[in-house]
Formats: structure tokens, C-alpha cells, sequence
């Protein structure tokens, strides 16, 4: 009774001759669809994929400007409080959430966030200057034993070693103050190749012309597959040649 006081309101249905209807079935089931290269196929599905995540976090499909910008944009918000000082004040770094995604040396020794501080003046362990350039006078990065570097030394390696990065921005770099004494903050934001997701990361010179702490700590989901864990690795391997060393395992 519906379908038929519905079927009323609508036009009818050409009927075809027997013999183009007869044509037109054999067309449909004989001719395939046209093939699709396999990388092409495989590419859409992907991009499928993505595109169907863009309502469940909020990320946008991005017009990178470069061949270095991420095809899609999970950004994610910035952290409040974490631009233009560090996220525990100019004396601390705040401690990781709950979430696997981060990693601070301002966490419990025995938690599963915590990684030691470095230091870029080891007390004794100063990396020596090879003899042509001890003889030439230059020290960019390499220090003659026994000597101090200074913090702005040391600030100049950590922001070189980052710009270096892919996808890596650095958003702070600018002096402490705090009741303990004067150190140095930078903030960088490092985004994923693809997706373009965010992780921030903070560095904290200490007062004693020494010590830096440091916070790494992804703005979406809960695990992060370690990757905030093998970037503070592979800045502090980069680091190495100018002296400086982790203050622990």
C-alpha cells in the first residue's frame, strides 16, 4: 500500500525495446570496470583513510606550500602556558600525563616518563679541539678541555642541532629569571612527515651553567610508539660532538 501510493508521485519508468534492454544487460555484465594501477589504488585508500579520521581529531586536509610540509594537518591545539615561558614557570618543567606519549626529566627517577637531564660542561669529560683548529683558534662548538662553556655556547648548539630537524620549529628561545638565577628557555614544535602531527618540546638551562631539562610530549592521542623517546636520543646523539653528555643511563 506505501509503495504503491508513493510509486504514484513518481514518473514513470521508461520501458525499453527487448532487444536494447537485451543489449544494454549484456553490457553491464560483460565489460569491467576500468583496471586501477596498484599504487594508485593503495595511495586513494590510504587518503581514504585519513580523510575519514578528520572528524574524530579534529585535523584539517593541508595545501602544503613545500616538499617538506605534511600532507595532512593533525596539529592538534598548543598547549596554554607552554609559549613564551617554560610550562612549570622559568624555574621548572612541568611533569608528563598519565598518557604514554611523553617523556621529562622532571618525573619520578622510577617512572616510566623519566629521562635524565644532560649537561654540556661534564667535569672533565669536555670535548677537545682537534690540533689544525686549536692552532687556528677555533672553537665553534668544541671546547678545549677543562674549559667552561658558556650558556650562550651552549643555547647556539641545542638551536642548531633542532633547525637541522624535519618538521622541526622552534617558537622560544629567550632568557629565565627565577630566584635561583638567570637560564635560557627554547620551545620547539617538531610535526610528523604525513599527518603532520605535533609533539612540543621544552629545554631548560639551569642556573649552574651546566644542566639543561627537558620535556618532550605528543598534543594528541595516548601512545606515541616512543617517538618522543627516540627524538630526545637522537638530539642528544647529535649533540654529542659539542661536548655534551646525559647525566645518567
Amino acid at each position: 500500500m506505501g509503495h504503491s501510493l508513493v510509486s504514484a508521485f513518481l514518473p514513470p519508468t521508461p520501458i525499453l525495446p527487448l532487444r536494447t534492454r537485451t543489449a544494454a544487460s549484456l553490457r553491464m555484465t560483460t565489460e569491467p570496470p576500468a583496471p586501477q594501477p596498484l599504487a594508485a589504488a593503495a595511495a586513494s585508500a590510504v587518503a581514504a583513510a585519513a580523510i575519514a579520521g578528520l572528524a574524530l581529531t579534529g585535523g584539517v586536509l593541508a595545501a602544503p606550500p613545500s616538499a617538506n610540509a605534511s600532507v595532512f594537518d593533525f596539529h592538534g591545539e598548543r598547549p596554554v602556558g607552554i609559549v613564551g615561558k617554560p610550562s612549570g614557570g622559568d624555574r621548572y618543567l612541568s611533569q608528563c600525563p598519565s598518557t604514554d606519549n611523553c617523556v621529562s626529566t622532571a618525573a619520578d627517577v622510577y617512572d616510566k616518563h623519566y629521562l635524565p637531564p644532560w649537561t654540556y660542561n661534564p667535569k672533565g669529560e669536555a670535548e677537545t679541539v682537534s690540533g689544525a683548529a686549536a692552532l687556528k683558534g677555533k672553537r665553534s662548538t668544541a671546547y678545549v678541555e677543562g674549559e667552561q662553556k658558556p650558556m650562550a655556547a651552549a643555547v647556539n648548539d641545542l638551536v642548531k642541532v633542532i633547525e637541522e630537524q624535519p618538521g622541526a620549529t622552534i617558537v622560544t628561545n629567550r632568557p629565565t629569571h627565577s630566584e635561583v638565577g638567570d637560564g635560557w628557555y627554547v620551545y620547539a614544535e617538531f610535526a610528523s612527515k604525513f599527518f603532520g602531527f605535533v609533539d612540543d618540546v621544552e629545554f631548560l638551562f639551569l642556573p649552574d651553567n651546566s644542566t639543561v631539562e627537558y620535556r618532550s610530549a605528543s598534543r594528541m592521542g595516548e601512545s606515541d610508539f616512543k617517538a618522543n623517546r627516540t627524538r630526545i636520543r637522537d638530539l642528544r646523539v647529535a649533540l654529542k660532538p659539542a661536548g655534551w653528555k646525559s647525566l645518567g643511563f
